[in-house]
């Protein structure tokens, strides 16, 4: 607080508040089935700042995905998180990720990594093939 006074007994008081620099809450990788899309939300990405609403923390892509499509493609809102408007689109063969920074149209921090990581679908190491006679009944096993 600054505080001016003058000799004739006027007085002016200022309360100056400083800009809080935005911080990144949570940061948990999206995990996802290969060659599908998924959401982005709050609950994988959650930025705070104590003086600025969820609509003005600005997360802007530094580094694109190289293994799919980020919709919208060159930044997103808080608010876009919390309203689950943010969409990754796998359409490669491996795991993703992209860097931001994140701001409050004052401060910038960054840049952080969000990382994607794709579930692969289980393949079939060794088939042995099943003899079975037809009509009979036969216990599956480790060694059928």
């Amino acid at each position: 607080m600054i505080s001016l006074a003058t000799d004739h007994g006027w007085r002016l008081e200022q309360v100056l508040s400083a800009n809080s620099v935005p911080t990144l809450v949570t940061q948990q990788p999206l995990r996802m089935a290969p060659g599908t899309h998924a959401t982005i939300t709050a609950d994988l990405l959650l930025a705070d700042d104590t003086n600025d609403p969820p609509a003005q923390l600005l997360f802007s892509v530094v580094t694109a995905p190289q293994q799919g499509t980020l919709d919208p493609t060159e930044a997103f809102t808080q608010a876009a998180l919390e309203s689950e408007t943010v969409i990754y689109t796998h359409t490669g063969t491996e795991g993703d990720s992209f860097s931001f920074l994140l701001s409050d149209g004052k401060d910038h921090v960054g840049p952080f990594l969000f990382q994607i990581e794709i579930d692969q679908p289980p393949t079939l190491a060794q088939n042995m093939g099943w003899r079975c006679p037809w009509a009979a009944r036969q216990r599956s096993t480790r060694r059928n």
